[in-house]
Order: C-alpha cells, then sequence, then structure tokens
C-alpha cells in the first residue's frame, strides 16, 4: 500500500541512523546527510530506497513496529522497554478484547503496547493513570500520534484516590492490571477488588527492595502463582 500523507514512516541510513517521522504534505526533513521532502515520499511503498535529492544518499523507508513508535516518541520519562514489555504481555494473558488498567503512564511507551494488543477485533480498552501532569499531557499526545486514543483512555489521577478507587469499582472489572510506580503493593487490595476473576496483577519495580514488598502484599492477600523476575537482554 503507497505512503500516504499521516503515516508514519522510519527513515532509516543505517541501524544507528533511524528517525521516526509523520507524512505531511509541504514538509521537509533535515538530517546531516541530506534533507527528507514528504511530498516525495507520498506515493512511494514501505521498502523502497529514497534518494535525497540534496545529497544523492539512499534511504530505507521502513513501516515502524508498534514498539518502535513507543521507543521512538518523544518522552518525559524513563519506559519500559520492549524485553520487558514482551515478557509482560505474554505473562499477562492480553489479548484483543482485554480490560486492562493501568497506573503510572509516563510517556506512555508501555500504554501503547498494551492498547496495541487489548485494541484488535473485538476491541478492548486500556485505562491509564498518570498523576503527573505534564507527563499526562506528553502521554496523550502519543497516544494520538500512534492512532490508539480510541483503545487508550488516560487520566490524570492516582489510583490511591478514594474518589478514583470508587470510580473503578463502580465500572466494568479488568482482565489485567499493570502498575509502574512507587509503591505497587498499596494498590495490591483495590486492584483484588477490580479486576476479573483469576486476573492478572503485573508490577515493574527496578529495586528489589519493593519487589520484596509487593510480593509480601500478595501473599497476604493469598493470591495464586506469585513470581518475580529478572531479564537480561544479550545481543
Amino acid at each position: 500500500m503507497p505512503i500516504a500523507s499521516g503515516d508514519h514512516v522510519l527513515i532509516a541510513r543505517g541501524p544507528k541512523q533511524q528517525w521516526l517521522i509523520k507524512i505531511e504534505q509541504g514538509k521537509q526533513f533535515g538530517t546531516n546527510w541530506g534533507v527528507i521532502s514528504h511530498d516525495k515520499i507520498i506515493g512511494m511503498e514501505f521498502g523502497d530506497v529514497y534518494t535525497s535529492t540534496t545529497s544523492n544518499i539512499p534511504f530505507l523507508l521502513v513501516k515502524p513496529l508498534p514498539h518502535e513508535m513507543a521507543t521512538k516518541f518523544a518522552r518525559k520519562t524513563q519506559i519500559v522497554y520492549p524485553k520487558d514489555i514482551g515478557f509482560i504481555l505474554v505473562n499477562s494473558g492480553i489479548v484483543p478484547g482485554s480490560r486492562v488498567l493501568e497506573a503510572g503512564t509516563g510517556s506512555g511507551a508501555m500504554t501503547m503496547m498494551l492498547a496495541t494488543i487489548a485494541g484488535g477485533h473485538p476491541p478492548g480498552k486500556v485505562v491509564s493513570y498518570e498523576i503527573v501532569e505534564r507527563h499526562h499531557e506528553a502521554a496523550k499526545k502519543n497516544i494520538e500520534r500512534a492512532g490508539l486514543s480510541a483503545v487508550a483512555d488516560l487520566r490524570l489521577g492516582s489510583v490511591l484516590e478514594p474518589a478514583v478507587q470508587q470510580q473503578l469499582l463502580s465500572g466494568p472489572r479488568f482482565d489485567a492490571c499493570f502498575f509502574d510506580m512507587p509503591s505497587p503493593w498499596d494498590v495490591v487490595d483495590i486492584a483484588g477488588r477490580v479486576l476479573e476473576p483469576c486476573g492478572v496483577f503485573c508490577s515493574f519495580s527496578p529495586v528489589i527492595e519493593q519487589v520484596k514488598k509487593v510480593h509480601a502484599a500478595l501473599s497476604a492477600g493469598n493470591w495464586f502463582g506469585i513470581s518475580a523476575h529478572d531479564l537480561q537482554l544479550r545481543t
């Protein structure tokens, strides 16, 4: 299918020279290796080679994968990276049609991946909370750029707030939850109340003491199948 205005394209000169751009009529994108004309890309195919008219240097036009969209968008916070995202998605049981609760939207990288998987057919929903307004606004822009606004419901607030918890309790239950926050052990109780029976609780913590506290809280709540994992990526 030809590339059209509004499409996202990964412009690649090599493994370390890659840029994610949104194609818009009349615009140009400058690099150290030449200027990229959006108008000339429109109508080309993904996989084609674009040659800059200002430098005669070739660039490969690549269709970005979901994780590339998530990691290359402008971000204001540290994000969950693909090696962790893949493991989380596989072990959370999230499928098209799933309802997912997230706390700690950040820049929305994990939210994008959750929405990409859950938002298939039938479409699901990702409800994501963020307490920092500037992060919330940045994530909204990233979600809009990714075309996932219909699936991802981004909300400003904390799942620790009684009003937010009451709102969650009055709505449909969730199939899985993901918490990227300083004290995920504090939301174990509310998670158990808003999850479907056999729903999955997942938290992301960079410090082992956090992991221990989450494990203790889950154990005290008689959760089944509790486990912790530390992933390493070799290249």
